[in-house]
């Protein structure tokens, strides 16, 4: 039955992807030529500078079978975001957003950032499977104030960053959807507090 459903769901992930197109363009010109310096650019493609270590036998299991409480059993309650007060600049030169998921935007002595944008109702490229939101966007994306950068991170060498550009007043770390067979994709809650000391965050 395993075996069935596992091969069900690659047909139909199959078929997704033969009607789907890549994002944007291929890279060329400069814009390869600025990627192909990176150090962590190595035989034609980007690779991570630590191996990533992940049990996908497990991973399946338990995505097949459900964990218990990983989902809310009640409504999560939920701040909306008001766009007046973003219309507005920080006081402080500094403001912190969050929407939900990855998704922050930083304002920095009038600079915005939007981090890591999820809008749709899935944490997907796809519309039919990928984890779910709990709550719609705390703010319509067409309510959002102008942005100057939208940053898409990555867990891009922790002790390194702190060593290079450390420390830093806040450290953004997320600590959700993370499973003992998949412990290099997403941090747990150890991980996401020795993250934030590594890269010598002071909040």
């Amino acid at each position: 039955m395993l075996l069935g459903v596992a091969a069900a769901a690659a047909a139909g992930l199959s078929a997704t992807l033969s009607g789907c197109q890549s994002y944007g363009a291929h890279a060329g010109g400069e814009g390869l030529a600025r990627m192909e310096r990176s150090p962590e650019w190595r035989d034609g493609e980007f690779r991570n500078a630590q191996p990533m270590w992940n049990d996908m036998h497990l991973a399946l299991a338990h995505g097949l079978s459900g964990v218990p409480d990983n989902e809310p059993s009640a409504p999560v309650p939920v701040a909306r975001t008001d766009p007046a007060v973003l219309a507005q600049a920080a006081a402080s030169g500094l403001r912190v957003t969050w929407f939900g998921h990855s998704s922050t935007l930083l304002e920095i002595d009038g600079t915005r950032v939007l981090t890591d944008p999820i809008w749709s109702d899935r944490a997907s490229p796809f519309v039919w499977i990928g984890p779910r939101r709990w709550y719609p966007p705390t703010i319509a994306l067409a309510r959002l104030p102008p942005v100057d950068a939208v940053l898409i991170s990555r867990d891009d060498g922790m002790d390194e960053i702190g060593r290079r550009f450390g420390p830093f007043d806040l450290a953004l770390v997320e600590a959700g959807q993370y499973d003992a067979a998949w412990p290099d994709r997403h941090l747990g809650p150890e991980q996401a507090v020795l993250a934030a000391r590594r890269t010598r965050a002071r909040r």
